[in-house]
């Protein structure tokens, strides 16, 4: 089997010359699109998650840290 694979020749020009005859550039630049953005939105972000969410699925609590307060006026003491 190992002789009969070295007999195919390795070069991928070759069957990409003939999807471009065939089908096109654009369309073959299309599709190859269309394909990495399916790809991207099947892995889950958990990102936006809720702590309820990420308890209930056993996912570490994100820490969120209180926004800096701003000085007030109130807060001056003499």
């Amino acid at each position: 089997m190992f002789r009969d694979q070295l007999l195919i020749e390795a070069s991928p020009r070759i069957p990409l010359q003939e999807l471009r005859e065939k089908f096109g550039f654009w369309r073959i630049a299309l599709s190859l699109l269309i394909n990495e953005m399916r790809l991207r939105r099947r892995y889950n972000a958990i990102a936006g998650l809720s702590d309820r969410m990420r308890r209930d699925m056993g996912l570490p609590l994100e820490e969120r840290f209180p926004p800096p307060s701003r000085p007030s006026l109130w807060d001056i003491r003499f």
